[in-house]
């Protein structure tokens, strides 16, 4: 079992990370002298089920690729890097190598030491203090009878006895529940091979960098990320699941964002001219544009679909079917029908231009038979695009005229 601690350090991709983090700052600066909404770090650096864009911060990277380093000194050894490394810097032959910190050492290696915090393996298993029962914290975390009464030193191969489990030694401990999950591991015996290092976070054992760089990181909420992953596998474009992203957070660009920069002279909806800050005025409530939904909705679920706020509102289309016959499937042209609301609103008010509605409307059924004709192949095809492979020949032809 090996043991990482999670904090930065000295890699090249840690000096861009500063960097990058210091104009970040500057930038904020600017941005808030100059009323200008920034998209908040929480929406670019949380994960995608948690309602973020899943963009991976440097400096976390930074430490789950040095961590990854250091496990190809352990699972790699016969790799060249790794045999370097263990050469240079006297590591041993053993199963976890000796890694110290020594003058005049590279920055990798001082990014791998500060990195090893413990190594434990064999017969050295503290019992009650590591993580040696799959799936399950350290037993001095776990509630115990008489806790005044353990010796925090015991090691685990002192609970096993001519290769079986001590059972009534871990009773007198634990609850029922405990002791099945001992019991249930092989004990530790001699002349059955060499013990062997796993990454205990993945269920085969393999170093993960995603799981690393996610040590630490909070627990997605399981209501919030049903939600977030209908959009983000929505079955249709890019460009219309990002602005669904938007639309549920309400950071799509209305009325009131342009009169608090001073771009509009005031905050009535352009359209209707009816006083409106919010999105779902903007693709939903709208005079100009309510029509249009009632043209593509059953009548029994006009009610329903008009009293609800935008989380409630984007998922309840994403999940239900609440189209005509005509409007083919209701999630793809639920989205498109919002995209090409919004999109009719800003040629209207940035160039002057106002579409005819019933041109809209035949142009949301083209737009989502074609997306839903071309999901309908991708699924056939079982998710994978079809993919020629082409031979290219390369080789050098003397010029003419030369023999």
């Amino acid at each position: 079992m090996i043991i990482f601690q999670y904090f930065d350090l000295p890699l090249f991709a840690l000096f861009l990370s500063i960097f990058v983090s210091e104009c970040g700052r500057q930038i904020k600066d600017i941005e808030i002298a100059s009323h200008v909404e920034e998209l908040r770090e929480d929406d670019v650096y949380k994960l995608m089920d948690s309602g973020g864009l899943g963009l991976r911060p440097l400096k976390g990277m930074n430490c789950a690729m040095s961590m990854k380093l250091g496990w190809r000194l352990i699972d790699d050894k016969e790799s060249i890097w790794a045999r370097v490394v263990i050469a240079k810097y006297k590591c041993g032959n053993d199963m976890v190598p000796i890694v110290k910190k020594r003058v005049g050492s590279s920055c990798v290696w001082k990014s791998i030491c500060g990195l090893w915090d413990s190594v434990e393996k064999g017969s050295r298993v503290n019992f009650w203090k590591d993580r040696w029962i799959p799936t399950f914290p350290p037993l001095i975390e776990d509630m115990c009878a008489q806790p005044e009464l353990r010796n925090l030193d015991e090691k685990v191969y002192e609970y096993v006895r001519k290769g079986i489990w001590e059972i009534d030694k871990v009773i007198f401990w634990f609850d029922e529940d405990v002791v099945r999950k001992i019991a249930a591991i092989p004990a530790p015996r001699l002349g059955i091979g060499s013990d062997k290092v796993v990454w205990g976070l993945n269920a085969n054992g393999k170093f993960s960098v995603s799981l690393a760089f996610r040590l630490g990181k909070e627990n997605v909420n399981d209501d919030n990320a049903s939600f977030w992953r209908k959009i983000w596998k929505w079955p249709g474009p890019q460009k219309f699941k990002s602005f669904l992203w938007l639309l549920s957070k309400e950071r799509v660009f209305t009325n009131l964002m342009r009169f608090e920069r001073r771009m509009a002279e005031d905050l009535f909806c352009p359209s209707c001219r009816v006083h409106s800050v919010s999105a779902l005025h903007a693709v939903r409530d709208c005079e100009e544009v309510k029509p249009l939904w009632l043209m593509l909705i059953k009548p029994g679920c006009w009610q329903e679909f008009f009293n609800c706020n935008m989380r409630k509102w984007i998922e309840m289309n994403l999940s239900r079917d609440f189209g005509r016959d005509e409007s083919g499937s209701w999630r793809i042209t639920f989205v498109v029908c919002a995209w090409r609301i919004w999109w009719r609103r800003n040629k209207f008010v940035f160039e002057g231009l106002k579409e005819n509605r019933s041109h809209i409307f035949w142009d949301i059924l083209l737009r989502s038979r074609k997306i839903s004709d071309v999901w309908k192949k991708v699924e056939a095809a079982g998710g994978r695009k079809e993919s020629k492979k082409v031979d290219i020949f390369v080789g050098w032809k003397p010029p003419d005229g030369m023999d």
